[in-house]
């Protein structure tokens, strides 16, 4: 009995080992399918077939690697971090007495999971330092060890990122995770948004919102602070609705983010409001004020008089804790003194009493200084307000010319422009037709903008018919014509200066070295290039409003409005003058109507030569 069953168990042990002899075979002949230039697939054997499970893993890991670094592009954007360079850096010795204080002691103790508050909220009126008091605040709070800072500043004067909570999620969660590469697990499962071949990733907001709260619920010991700036200048419902999510996932019975704190800043209105937070109005602080009685030591210009410090006492009583309208005052009184003209002390104090109070007026007493209708000033307003993109010095600079006179310029003339030695020539040159209002940012690309937001508000809001701005409700629309046909005029320039009479652009900008001398003597080309078609789809579609308000206008009336004319548009299709009738059947086709055919130099010029055609290419 017992050889019995030891036979027994051998046969069972030989079947079992042919079927895995089996197993193995089959396992191979069904991969046969993935196998190239291996040879053919031998009974018994695994021939030349090889998949280990650490390859396996290997590949997924590259794979994971590369997936996380696809949606790190496609969070970045150019100016994710641009504007807190833009901010001007506070004086020495100026800002320090807000870390001394005990409410940000405990907002920046031990962090919010020692019981501390989340939230802390910077207040105070237009202009008056608060992004200057957040950039110095975000400074400290990098210096602090096993604390890492975020900034984000919205900026309304920027791209469309710079002022969306999208940009602003995007922006906080690529620094995030750029700076702890260790949270990007966090990307594991997202997949980059798809778009059109070259265009970038379009981000849901929900999306990104889970993704940030995702990789910040995996902080250990880290503390991680968000610096965001400047809510006035965003959307108030995009602003209501990040408020509301922040204060959802900082609250006390939520432990999951335990480690975040949060910094902001805002004017009074509109009125934002935050639980569990703590809230500083910075006018209202003494200190406040004692930081711009240093900035008034440091930069108001002297005579040398004894009694000078009135001038001081004056300035700060006035200034009621708006730096902006300080540094504006004293830009005044800096250059009468470099005018050099001696003005006793209490006629600068007379002088000082007629300055106004309020920023708005403060703006136009600055642009009624020396010429009050400056057509160069206008120009550079429309231009930095509705261009397409942010320009840079070289850009704006031809673009005021371009709106002015380039009949004086010539191909020699344009290429010594290129000189460095020109640049500062160029930035004093837009200082003077701006009245000193607008500035070059501090940031990689150096392109212009107001110095302030409150200035771009100014000119987006109030009337200002006697400095040559016409009237506000007409000014944007007037902004378009202005800027497509000074592109018209530079592309006039550059053809007449650089091509000969038969060139093309498109076979220009093919060629990779023309185009790199065009790009350097010709700056303002590249905008044409891109936008000038943009301009002429938002002219015509004026035009097209236009005649349609006439038309109806005529109807109100009683009038017959078909057995009158139509008023002509010009069809940038085929460089001719067409009645609204005929024209606004293609209204659809708008977008490619402005390929190849160069716009009339004015309306006046569409209507008086309709078969005129100027075709660039």
């Amino acid at each position: 009995m017992p050889p019995k069953r030891k036979r027994q168990h051998l046969d069972s042990s030989v079947e079992e080992t042919s079927n895995v002899a089996q197993d193995i075979h089959d396992g191979v002949t069904n991969n046969a399918g993935i196998q190239h230039n291996h040879g053919g697939i031998f009974p018994g054997t695994v021939n030349n077939y090889h998949c280990s499970q650490t390859d396996t893993a290997n590949l997924q890991d590259t794979m994971i690697l590369e997936n996380r670094q696809k949606c790190m592009n496609a969070l970045k954007y150019d100016s994710f971090d641009s504007r807190v360079h833009d901010v001007k850096t506070a004086l020495k010795s100026t800002c320090k007495w807000r870390l001394n204080r005990p409410e940000y002691r405990d907002w920046a103790g031990g962090g919010h999971n020692d019981s501390g508050p989340p939230f802390m909220w910077i207040k105070g009126k237009p202009a008056s330092g608060k992004s200057t008091m957040m950039k110095f605040l975000y400074g400290e709070a990098c210096k602090r060890g096993g604390c890492l800072a975020i900034p984000f500043f919205f900026n309304a004067r920027g791209e469309c990122m710079d002022r969306t909570t999208v940009g602003m999620y995007r922006s906080l969660l690529y620094q995030l995770l750029q700076k702890m590469p260790e949270l990007q697990v966090a990307l594991n499962d997202v997949h980059v948004p798809s778009t059109a071949k070259g265009a970038p990733a379009v981000w849901q907001l929900e999306r990104l919102r889970n993704i940030l709260r995702s990789a910040l619920q995996r902080l250990q010991r880290e503390r991680v602070v968000f610096c965001i700036d400047a809510l006035d200048e965003c959307d108030q419902s995009q602003v209501k609705e990040m408020l509301e999510s922040f204060h959802d996932d900082l609250s006390v019975e939520d432990h999951e983010m335990l480690n975040l704190s949060v910094l902001f800043s805002s004017r009074h209105y509109p009125h934002i409001a935050v639980p569990d937070g703590i809230e500083l109005v910075l006018e209202e602080q003494q200190e406040h004020n004692d930081d711009i009685s240093r900035y008034i030591d440091r930069r108001l210009p002297s005579n040398g008089q004894e009694d000078e410090g009135r001038i001081k006492s004056l300035l700060l009583q006035r200034a009621e804790g708006v730096v902006l309208w300080v540094v504006l005052v004293i830009r005044i009184m800096q250059d009468e003194y470099d005018e050099g003209g001696f003005l006793s002390t209490q006629t600068r104090l007379e002088r000082l009493k007629d300055v106004p109070l309020d920023l708005t007026q403060l703006f136009e007493h600055v642009l009624a200084q020396g010429h009050k209708r400056d057509p160069r000033l206008v120009l550079c307003v429309q231009w930095v307000l509705y261009s397409r993109r942010p320009l840079t010095v070289p850009e704006l600079y031809w673009a005021i010319h371009s709106g002015i006179d380039l009949d004086s310029f010539d191909s020699e003339h344009c290429v010594q422009m290129t000189r460095m030695s020109i640049r500062p020539v160029m930035e004093r040159y837009i200082t003077s037709s701006s009245k000193g209002l607008l500035e070059q940012t501090r940031d990689f690309n150096k392109v212009v903008q107001f110095i302030h937001e409150t200035v771009r508000e100014f000119f987006m809001n109030y009337q200002l018919e006697h400095h040559g701005f016409g009237s506000l409700q007409t000014f944007a629309e007037r902004s378009e014509p202005t800027i497509r046909q000074g592109c018209v005029e530079y592309l006039e320039l550059w053809r007449r200066c650089r091509l000969p009479a038969r060139y093309e652009i498109r076979d220009d900008f093919s060629d990779g070295e023309s185009d790199m001398i065009d790009r350097l003597s010709y700056p303002l080309l590249r905008y044409v290039k891109e936008f000038e078609k943009e301009h002429c789809i938002a002219v015509r579609a004026q035009d097209f409003a236009s005649a349609s308000r006439y038309h109806d206008a005529l109807e109100d009336m009683g009038l017959d409005a078909l057995g009158l004319p139509y008023p002509a548009i010009f069809d940038w299709n085929r460089g001719t003058v067409s009645p609204l009738k005929t024209w606004s059947a293609d209204t659809e086709t708008a977008q490619s109507a402005t390929t190849s055919v160069r716009a009339p130099r004015s309306t006046s010029e569409a209507y008086a030569h309709g078969s005129k055609q100027w075709k660039v290419t």
